[in-house]
C-alpha cells in the first residue's frame, strides 16, 4: 500500500475514533430532565395549591369578622322575628275568639229570625219544635267586641316611624 493510501486509511481510523468520542447519548440525559421538570411542576402545583388555601381562610377570617361584627344586627333581626312569631300566635288566637263570638252571633240571630218567621206562618200550619231560646220577647244580647292585638304590643314605633 502507498503512503497516501495508508494515511487515508490511519485518518478514516482516527476520524472514526474520535467521533466515537463525540457520539453522546442525550436520551437518559433527557429522561432525567424530563423527570426533574415534571418533579418541579407537581412541587408548583402543591405550592399553588396551598396558596389558594391560605387565601381561601383569609378570606373565610374576613367574613367571619364581618359576621361578628354585625353581631348586633343579627341579634336585632333575631328578636324581631321572634316577635313576628308572637304577632302570628296573637292572631291566631285572637281568630279563633272572633270566630266564636261571630258563631254565638249566627245562632242568636237565627234563633230570633226563626222565632219572628213563625209568628207571621198561621198556627195550624205551625209544627211543634223545641224551644230554642227564651220565646219572642228575648232581646238580642249587646255585642261586645273581643280584646284582639295591637301591632304596637309588637313592634313598638321607633323614631324612625311615624306613630
Amino acid at each position: 500500500m502507498s503512503d497516501d493510501t495508508l494515511d487515508k486509511k490511519t485518518l478514516v481510523d482516527v476520524a472514526n475514533d474520535y467521533s466515537s468520542f463525540l457520539k453522546i447519548d442525550f436520551s437518559k440525559d433527557v429522561t432525567m430532565v424530563r423527570q426533574n421538570v415534571e418533579d418541579m411542576l407537581t412541587r408548583l402545583e402543591e405550592f399553588q395549591s396551598v396558596l389558594e388555601m391560605v387565601q381561601s381562610e383569609a378570606g373565610t377570617e374576613q367574613m367571619k369578622q364581618e359576621v361578628l361584627a354585625r353581631g348586633g344586627e343579627l341579634d336585632a333581626l333575631c328578636a324581631r322575628v321572634d316577635r313576628l312569631e308572637g304577632l302570628v300566635q296573637r292572631v291566631e288566637y285572637d281568630v279563633t275568639a272572633v270566630e266564636v263570638v261571630v258563631q254565638r252571633a249566627e245562632s242568636e240571630l237565627l234563633r230570633d229570625s226563626r222565632a219572628g218567621l213563625h209568628k207571621l206562618i198561621p198556627t195550624f200550619f205551625k209544627k211543634k219544635e223545641p224551644s230554642l231560646g227564651s220565646g219572642s220577647g228575648a232581646q238580642l244580647a249587646p255585642f261586645e267586641a273581643p280584646q284582639i292585638f295591637k301591632t304596637t304590643d309588637f313592634f313598638p314605633p321607633t323614631a324612625e316611624e311615624p306613630s
